[in-house]
């Protein structure tokens, strides 16, 4: 076996392993991504039956407050699906 085919098959090897880490990070992003959006919706709802029942005036919370909170929330979401979506990217290259 030559110099050059043994340095040839560990290029491909590790060009495979770099994927292989590749895909277990993105499956890991999306499991994460995934979780985020349920714990998002959860205290979505949580906030505005908050502002639908208060329990004394501690929990008062205005509509506007709401809207920018879930505004604020709806653009972190995006900017996390824009950097899974690269990511997506990157690894398909």
């Amino acid at each position: 076996m030559s110099v050059k085919k043994c340095l040839n098959d560990l290029e491909q090897f590790l060009i495979q392993q770099k994927n292989d880490i590749l895909n277990i990070e993105l499956n890991y992003f999306d499991k994460q991504r995934k979780t985020s959006r349920i714990m998002y919706e959860e205290t979505l709802k949580k906030l505005w039956s908050a502002y639908h029942q208060p329990r004394d005036d501690f929990e008062m919370i205005s509509s506007i407050m709401l809207e920018i909170i879930q505004q604020r929330c709806e653009k972190n979401g995006e900017r996390v699906e824009c950097i899974y979506k690269f990511s997506r990217k990157c690894n398909l290259l």
